[in-house]
């Protein structure tokens, strides 16, 4: 298959100014560290090859498109131009500035606002509970200059609220050591289901097809806990419905095959055949 045949996504990568959003695309993309980095004006695209679902039979190559959209307030309303489409949504802050981690609850609501849903400008608007729960793009929430904390808040450290709210998955990490994303790792594992579920909601017909495979894979994606309670409350009723159709059929199935004499008793058999041979 040549590169134009694979499918692609494309992931929005989006934070305050110097956090290190540049580091982490550069260290996703490429598998090593970035050690000049500098502002990026609009935006920046990297590019990835990742095999979704590999060493299973489903293994298949595509593209992952990053996006890595400069953080400065003075192109808020430019940016605007890079936010469509939009398969996934990657939050990085820096886990020494706690205002960019405050901060991303509004760029949250600034990606999810793309499409103007409100008359706010794009840097008013703040994250919904309400409105991302109708939304079913994958987040992640990435930490940055994790080796800039003491050995005491590393250990110490907890999920991020945002991270918490939209059910998301969250990494924390050293954007200039290579180890932290290496193959095998658990943030590389963290991250390789994150492009799995962007890929696999981008080309399923359904939230249901992905719910059926495996109910995991919907956790980041806007649903919260009483939605996913009420989809499998929803699928077992349906289930329950189907069976007892089905119950249905095949009692209707013996009640006309018993009509129609398709099913006798032994002893009508022999007293037929012998009716046969009086006749002969």
């Amino acid at each position: 298959m040549s590169s134009t045949d694979l499918e692609k996504v494309r992931i929005l990568v989006v934070g305050d100014s110097g956090v290190g959003k540049s580091a982490f695309v550069h260290l996703v993309a490429h598998g090593r560290a970035m050690h000049n980095a500098s502002w990026t004006i609009g935006a920046s695209v990297e590019v990835k090859v990742h095999e979704y679902k590999e060493g299973t039979p489903s293994q298949k190559s595509y593209f992952v498109e990053l996006w890595d959209i400069g953080g400065s307030i003075n192109h808020a309303n430019s940016r605007q131009l890079y936010y469509n489409p939009v398969h996934g949504i990657i939050l990085v802050h820096d886990l020494t500035n706690r205002k960019s981690h405050t901060n991303l609850r509004k760029w949250l609501g600034e990606v999810l606002n793309r499409d103007g849903y409100n008359d706010r400008k794009p840097s008013t608007c703040d994250y919904d509970a309400e409105q991302f729960a109708g939304n079913h793009t994958p987040l992640l929430v990435i930490g940055t200059k994790m080796d800039q904390l003491d050995s005491h808040r590393q250990t110490s450290l907890q999920m991020s609220q945002i991270a918490e709210e939209c059910l998301a998955d969250e990494i924390n990490l050293d954007c200039r050591t290579d180890a932290h994303l290496a193959p095998g790792t658990t943030n590389a594992v963290k991250l390789s289901r994150y492009f799995d579920k962007v890929r696999k909601i981008r080309y399923s017909t359904s939230v249901l097809e992905i719910i059926s495979t495996n109910p995991s894979e919907i956790k980041g994606t806007g649903f919260n806990k009483e939605t996913i309670h009420v989809l499998y409350l929803g699928g077992v009723i349906m289930l329950v419905l189907l069976l007892t159709d089905v119950i249905r059929l095949i009692c209707l199935m013996l009640f006309i095959a018993s009509s129609n004499n398709l099913f006798f008793h032994p002893q009508q058999v022999q007293e037929q055949h012998q009716l046969v041979k009086c006749l002969e």
